[in-house]
């Protein structure tokens, strides 16, 4: 077995026993949710008597984060807090990244490999299945995690009116999240839902919020966070804070959603720079049948081939960068 083959088996036992200690850690947070969430039933009361003996026994029964287990979650973009991110069950996403190892394999062994026996060419080849799975994972998570910030971040300026309207009723800020947890839609309700558990068992609720920004990285709430207690420390009217942060918020989104359209031009853009090679090679096909078979045929040209599809993907992924970057300037 040489280097590459090795390399190669190295990388996809550490996916797998990747997949194994999520499956662990699942299996923990979903047991401890259950236990936060049968004492966040209880009555105030009994849930400050029973405070301190439940996070106890929550804290030794619980392991601590492996560092491991954050490392790869941050390369994946995973986020295990966050259940309803998941539009895809995690389980499926790997899955799909399995299969599309293999078959990436598969179709890179036909052009690398000169024979059954080539050990090299298979170590390449699985190495690019990995490289390609790992990349589709990836980009699976992060679609999802941007798609469930977007929706938040959207409905943001109808959580903070519906705060400002409640405190403006007299009812304190941990009721109001209570209204919003009721009547809001997914995804912030079930957000809410969990800001309202951490207060219920003796949170504060600029803890409670600064949690929901951790969880979902949607700055605002940070925001949120330090208005609501800057006014409970200093003392001020919280309502003309909140209305102020609504305006603020909302205006923030008439930003975002002018920018995403100004940029649907550089999409488009770098969408049809990314299809034209494809399309000039076909036309090439058809009017000179044969003509790129030494792409296909040729040991040389499979590997021009392959570099003529890493450079145009890299390419891609520069030209989307650039976007996203001038959209989040703007």
């Amino acid at each position: 077995m040489d280097s590459m083959t090795a390399l190669a088996a190295i990388l996809l036992s550490m996916l797998l026993v990747g997949c194994v200690l999520l499956l662990v850690k699942d299996t923990e947070r979903r047991k401890l949710s259950e236990r936060v969430n049968a004492l966040s039933a209880r009555t105030d009361a009994d849930a400050r008597a029973a405070t301190p003996t439940q996070l106890q026994m929550a804290k030794l029964n619980s392991r601590p984060r492996r560092r491991i287990f954050n490392w790869a979650s941050a390369i994946l973009r995973f986020n295990p807090d966050v259940k309803a991110l998941n539009v895809i069950p995690w389980r499926m996403v790997f899955l799909i990244g399995l299969v599309v190892t293999g078959a990436v394999d598969w179709a890179a062994g036909l052009w690398l490999k000169d024979g059954p026996t080539d050990m090299s060419g298979q170590g390449q080849s699985l190495l690019v299945g990995l490289g390609v799975g790992l990349i589709t994972v990836r980009s699976i998570f992060t679609w999802e995690r941007n798609r469930y910030r977007n929706a938040l971040f959207q409905q943001l300026p109808d959580t903070v009116d519906l705060t400002v309207n409640s405190t403006l009723a007299g009812l304190p800020v941990s009721e109001a999240f209570r209204n919003i947890a009721e009547s809001m839609r997914s995804p912030t309700r079930e957000e809410f839902a969990i800001v309202c558990g951490d207060i219920s068992v003796g949170g504060t609720v600029e803890r409670a919020l600064l949690r929901l920004h951790d969880r979902t990285r949607v700055s605002e709430y940070a925001i949120f966070a330090m208005v609501v207690g800057v006014q409970s420390q200093g003392g001020g009217r919280l309502t003309e804070s909140l209305q102020h942060l609504a305006e603020m918020v909302r205006q923030r989104v008439s930003i975002g959603l002018r920018a995403k359209a100004l940029a649907g031009e550089a999409k488009m853009s770098a969408l049809i720079l990314m299809i034209l090679p494809f399309v000039a090679a076909g036309a090439l096909s058809l009017i000179n049948p044969g003509y790129l078979d030494p792409l296909f045929a040729d040991p040389r040209g499979i590997r021009l081939f392959m570099v003529a599809v890493i450079s145009l993907t890299i390419g891609g992924l520069v030209m989307r960068a650039m976007i996203q970057w001038a959209v989040g300037g703007a």
